[in-house]
């Protein structure tokens, strides 16, 4: 499905250059950013077709553009929240606990060295 529609992009919107290198270039650009990018799949389906001939697909490429700008807003917002209240907790700990007071809450392997994980109910490390 990626390439059916990464190949109808660049036939409809590429005129110069070498095409099927494009196709090539572009897929794997897509398939890198969907397993290791910061990017959804609604964005990279609807993200390709924000500069479209189709006054349609641009209106679904800006409304797709406005949700996830809304969610990093949000996201944004509850993670300084979060940092504040770490921060809170990191001044109150540091009475109590000598050193660093975050090492309470990491999780450590057999040998006592600190896994960089948090503490759960799972061992992670």
């Amino acid at each position: 499905m990626t390439t059916d529609i990464v190949d109808q992009y660049i036939d409809d919107n590429m005129k110069l250059g070498n095409i099927d290198n494009a196709k090539i270039v572009a897929e794997d650009w897509l398939l890198r950013q969907a397993m290791y990018g910061d990017i959804n799949w609604l964005e990279m389906w609807a993200g390709m077709y924000g500069r479209s001939s189709s006054p349609i697909l641009r209106i679904l490429y800006n409304k797709v553009n406005d949700i996830d700008y809304d969610r990093q807003v949000y996201v944004n917002k509850i993670g300084h929240q979060i940092d504040a209240l770490r921060r809170k907790a990191w001044k109150t700990m540091s009475k109590f606990v000598p050193g660093n007071p975050e090492m309470v809450l990491m999780e450590f392997d057999k040998d006592g060295k600190a896994t960089g994980n948090f503490r759960t109910e799972y061992n992670q490390g």
